[in-house]
């Protein structure tokens, strides 16, 4: 498991995620809504909703800015929650909750490939700390990814007669 829409997909029942050339997208219930991109799912991280405001998108994947090394449990909610989390959450509800600094101090490095598609690195820090007699928490993590997959490339296709203009198909944009 090596994004949060594959835990999704791995953990729980009822909820699907898809991973297209359009970004990722997620259903449930049997209602996978193509182009939607998870908009009807409302994404939390520690309670903060990460839903992006124009669309409101939730990204999944690698477009989520959470490594799963970070993620301490996950709790998904099916099921009409538009009423209580707002119109977002009109499928269900995920939250991830990442891992305190206290279960994960120290240093961590990441390291995984699938050579020569793709690359993923990562460098963590998490501690815990006293200032002016109050008790903090720091973690931090980066991560540089990296994906290349074969090219796609489709040449010019006969589409026959446009039934309306009686003109040629298009063939291209």
């Amino acid at each position: 498991i090596r994004t949060l829409a594959e835990a999704i997909d791995f953990l729980t029942v009822g909820v699907r995620t898809s991973d297209n050339l359009n970004g990722g997208e997620v259903g449930s219930r049997g209602v996978l809504l193509t182009g939607d991109r998870g908009s009807h799912f409302l994404l939390l991280v520690d309670g903060h909703a990460m839903n992006e405001p124009l669309r409101g998108s939730a990204w999944l994947g690698v477009g989520a800015g959470v490594p799963i090394e970070l993620i301490d449990h996950i709790e998904v909610i099916v099921g009409a929650g538009s009423v209580l989390y707002g119109s977002n959450a009109m499928l269900g509800l995920i939250n991830v909750v990442t891992k305190r600094a206290k279960d994960n101090a120290g240093i961590h490095a990441v390291a995984e490939a699938s050579l020569p598609l793709s690359l993923r690195a990562g460098l963590g820090y998490a501690r815990q700390f006293s200032l002016l007699g109050s008790e903090g928490e720091l973690s931090v993590h980066g991560e540089y990814y990296r994906q290349s997959s074969p090219h796609m490339t489709f040449g010019p296709v006969n589409t026959g007669v446009d039934a309306f203009t009686g003109n040629p198909g298009r063939n291209n944009r």
